[in-house]
């Protein structure tokens, strides 16, 4: 089963673009995979939820996506983009990030991309 790892910036930016990403990795992705997080981008995802901003909303969108049981939450010893790094190349995972240093840092190590393309769709970079 093919793994799909998932960053900060991809979860919020979806949340405000209303995109599902399921629906949207389920359109990239052949055959069966497993999305998983890190313990590292739900703490992220709450600290931006209470906050006092536009991208509270966002978060809190992004909390319950993640809530809902798809996702398997990984514990990790160190931060979010080291990671995604780390765990991609492990795994030969397919990482979601609308990050551009860390889709070149990605790229570069050999990991596979998925990113929001064109405002509506996710795609591979």
């Amino acid at each position: 089963m093919r793994v799909v790892l998932l960053d900060t910036s991809l979860m919020l930016d979806c949340a405000k673009m209303k995109l599902d990403i399921f629906a949207g990795l389920d359109g990239l992705m052949e055959g069966a995979y497993e999305v998983r997080v890190s313990e590292g981008v739900i703490t992220e995802l709450r600290a931006k939820a209470a906050q006092k901003s536009k991208a509270a909303g966002d978060a809190k969108a992004a909390l319950a996506i993640l809530g809902a049981g798809k996702v398997v939450v990984e514990t990790a010893g160190f931060n979010v983009d080291g990671w995604l790094l780390a765990r991609g190349k492990e795994l030969g995972a397919v990482v979601g990030t609308n990050d551009a240093a860390l889709r070149a840092r990605l790229r570069k190590a050999g990991v596979k991309v998925v990113s929001i393309r064109g405002g509506s769709r996710l795609d591979f970079v």
